[in-house]
């Protein structure tokens, strides 16, 4: 009876973590596009993007950067970070195949 809504529930999480990943993604790129000026900061619909965009990963991203500092004026955290939702996204991947399994036998 459980697996009912648990199955569910990891399939949510896990394309939750997959939309994470783009939403990283997408913040280095604006940020990129904004440092080599090919967008402009200026332009309300960029602001509004990177705000979200900000909003959804700097507070983790904060957090890793207290950790581990800019190497070579290059930021690791977004990486790292894309690691780590990663290995959430496997550990749900094992969690939803051992709910099938349960549900299934």
């Amino acid at each position: 009876m459980l697996d009912i809504i648990f199955f569910p529930l990891l399939v949510i999480l896990k394309s939750v973590l997959a939309i994470y990943i783009w939403i990283i993604i997408g913040h280095v790129v604006i940020n990129w596009l904004i440092v080599f000026q090919i967008i402009n900061y200026k332009n309300n619909f960029v602001k509004m993007v990177l705000e979200f965009l900000s909003v959804t990963t700097e507070p983790i991203l904060s957090k890793i950067r207290k950790v581990l500092p800019l190497v070579g004026g290059f930021d690791f955290a977004p990486f790292i970070l894309i690691l780590i939702v990663w290995f959430l996204e496997g550990v749900v991947g094992q969690l939803m195949m051992k709910a099938f399994m349960v549900g299934s036998g």
